[in-house]
């Protein structure tokens, strides 16, 4: 009996040392408390509230609309632990995971007593996930190394897939509705953050692969202008073939998902009447064997006639060289070869050389390009394995996948934001590999920097068994990613200090020649536009269908 009145005391105290409580903090929908965290390397405590709701669960028929006021509570509402995820499947787990009521935000503040009257820089993270799977779980987007830099870091959950991308032209389908709960939870924080020890007029918002895609709808879109000054676009931008379907393809893919399901009608109210009766599960599954860069789902332009607050009602094309966007200081870049993420198994491999072809169909001289026949040559073979190719042409595939699928999109926004704008846009490459990079950890053990492996170079992945010690290589590359990141949130600039002794180098706005930052293990530097000749070559060909893939119509270019 005394030994389980020990092990009762030995519980209550631990459990009481990990739930410190926060103080209490007066938001416009109520009053929150959280509780306070340490972080992994210079033990600075920081208040962490998890699942702040922002708007109302879209369920019923809430579904596919854009969000709403979440109603005000009553009392203190505990926000200690993190929320459900969106609906979505979870390829890891290889099951169904999340729940419709997901609007939720997370912050973390160094501001841990209501003493503390400084205002900081913020950041709002946009998590990636090909905009169908994606959550704001700490044990992937850890603040630890952003809170060490004196900077409030929040980051929402979002709608995914149908349930937040699905266009009819219906007033009740316009689609973006994963957008349009971003663009929610930015309202939030302009109108909150500032009681948590934010500066509402200093913050910055970032993501990386679909999230980096939204980061650069918000500079597009008109409903966002304010909420932010500053971006930070890491691996997609509006412009990539992957991020954007048009408004035909956007309905077509819906009346596709209806068929999945089993309805077959061409009416949408009919189509919408069967998705409100299915589950979110039913929806979710019924989508997820659509492959992961041909994506189900996507942003589109909206209608105007069916919705009087599109998210976005113009080719981006358009908005860029008109200058009609968001004008501010702007981060923009790629990690070395992209698609090695997806070189885990033949059948990624090659799913990314197919969609790489399929996106080359409507460019035959492009196919006369040199090297760019390998992937033909790859998908007349019977692969059992990809050790029936050499180093050399795995590469070649990977970096000619890589120019077609990321780069090229990423290099002409940076081209057309600094020819229609004064604001500053930083560019770069990183190509910083390590052995415990991401890739590698999951299985993947070819060297280069793939798709999502900066993600550790950002925030603290405590699953990814990234090393903590002050020696190792990720170490000091996550010191000077999170000083440039956080520097860019507080100033604008990433590099505001030349003889700061972490970064030693001044980062230079890219221009009109896209002078770029080449991120490596040995040394950063500046250097020249970072595109291969055969991209430039492609751009030649690809820049005169761009306004069709992008949705313009032929008066508008």
């Amino acid at each position: 009996m005394y030994l389980s009145f020990l092990i009762i005391l030995f519980l209550l105290i631990n459990y009481s040392y990990q739930l410190v409580p926060s103080e209490i903090i007066k938001t416009h929908k109520g009053l929150v408390q959280g509780k306070i965290e340490t972080t992994v390397v210079k033990k600075i405590k920081y208040s962490y509230f998890a699942g702040i709701p922002y708007a109302k669960p879209p369920i019923g028929y809430l579904r596919f609309k854009p969000p709403v006021e979440v109603d005000d509570w009553e009392g203190v509402l505990n926000t200690t632990k993190e929320s459900s995820v969106c609906p979505q499947w979870d390829y890891d787990e290889n099951h169904f995971a999340g729940r419709e009521d997901c609007l939720y935000l997370n912050v973390y503040t160094p501001k841990i007593s209501s003493n503390d009257t400084k205002l900081r820089a913020v950041m709002v993270w946009i998590y990636g996930g090909a905009f169908v799977t994606g959550y704001i779980n700490s044990s992937r987007y850890g603040p630890d190394f952003i809170i060490e830099e004196d900077v409030i870091l929040v980051a929402m959950n979002y709608r995914l897939g149908a349930l937040g991308f699905l266009s009819l032209e219906h007033k009740n389908a316009t689609g973006n509705a994963g957008l349009k709960d971003q663009n929610f939870a930015l309202w939030w924080v302009k109108r909150n953050i500032i009681h948590f020890g934010g500066d509402p007029d200093k913050v910055t918002i970032f993501g990386q692969s679909a999230g980096s895609a939204s980061v650069g709808f918000h500079v597009l879109s008109d409903l966002s202008t304010g909420l932010f000054n500053g971006a930070i676009y890491m691996s997609g931008t509006p412009l990539n073939l992957w991020a954007f379907y048009r408004p035909d393809q956007a309905v077509s893919r819906s009346f596709y998902l209806g068929k999945i399901l089993g309805v077959k009608t061409t009416d949408k109210t009919v189509l919408l009447k069967k998705l409100y009766s299915v589950t979110a599960k039913d929806i979710i599954l019924a989508t997820k064997n659509m492959t992961l860069l041909d994506l189900p789902f996507n942003p589109t332009i909206e209608n105007t006639e069916v919705t009087d607050k599109p998210f976005l009602n113009e080719c981006s094309l358009k908005k860029y060289k008109s200058g009609d966007y968001n004008k501010v200081p702007q981060i923009i870049g790629f990690v070395g070869i992209e698609t090695l993420s997806f070189a885990s198994s033949v059948s990624t491999f090659i799913q990314v050389v197919n969609d790489t072809i399929d996106e080359l169909t409507d460019i035959p001289l492009l196919r006369e390009i040199e090297d760019v026949n390998v992937l033909d040559d790859i998908l007349a073979m019977s692969l059992s394995s990809l050790g029936d190719l050499t180093d050399d042409v795995i590469y070649a595939a990977l970096n000619i996948t890589t120019d077609i699928l990321f780069k090229d999109g990423i290099d002409r926004t940076q081209y057309y934001i600094d020819k229609s704008s004064e604001a500053p846009i930083y560019y770069y490459q990183n190509k910083f590999d390590y052995p415990e990079a991401i890739h590698k950890v999951e299985g993947n053990f070819l060297n280069g920097t793939a798709h999502s492996d900066d993600i550790a170079h950002i925030f603290w992945v405590s699953n990814k068994n990234q090393s903590l010690d002050p020696n190792s290589q990720i170490f000091k590359q996550r010191n000077k990613m999170v000083r440039m990141w956080t520097n860019f949130a507080k100033y604008g600039n990433p590099t505001p200090n030349a003889s700061d002794p972490i970064l030693n180098i001044t980062w230079p706005p890219s221009g009109s020649a896209g002078t770029c930052l080449e991120i490596n293990n040995n040394n950063y530097f500046v250097g020249e536009r970072p595109i291969s000749p055969l991209l430039k070559a492609a751009q030649l060909l690809i820049d005169p269908l761009r306004s069709f893939d992008n949705g313009c119509s032929s008066s508008i270019l």
